[in-house]
């Protein structure tokens, strides 16, 4: 008895500390949930404005960038932009937060590559 409840406790302080961390949830038997995921409807919105925001900044003279690598770059920069700033079972982000998270990763990606 004593066992078991040092190993559920030990498994619940686990799982408080690393909740923000925690994507996915596979239970033996196949069944699983992802945490998390952003709706396919918002991700395509956020591609879309990842790639605009990309060709903007890639006819930037000053420091010229294939607008196709940016934008893969960005694609990957925005999706650890979204999980850091949002966690949980459904986020469903506004419009202008998508923006901001575009711009922030093609800003980044800009700087990778260059």
């Amino acid at each position: 008895m004593l066992i078991a409840g040092l190993g559920i406790g030990g498994l619940l302080v686990l799982t408080g500390a690393f909740y923000g961390r925690i994507r996915e949830i596979t239970l033996p038997g196949g069944a699983g949930l992802k945490l998390g995921d952003l709706p396919e409807e918002k991700e395509q919105e956020l591609d879309k404005a990842v790639v605009a925001k990309a060709e903007a900044k890639a006819g930037d003279v000053t420091a010229p960038v294939e607008a196709e690598a940016l934008a893969a770059e960005a694609r990957s920069q925005a999706q650890l932009i979204f999980q850091q700033r949002y966690w949980g079972a459904i986020p469903r982000p506004p419009q202008n937060d998508l923006d901001q998270i575009a711009a922030e990763a093609v800003e980044r990606a800009h700087k990778i590559l260059t």
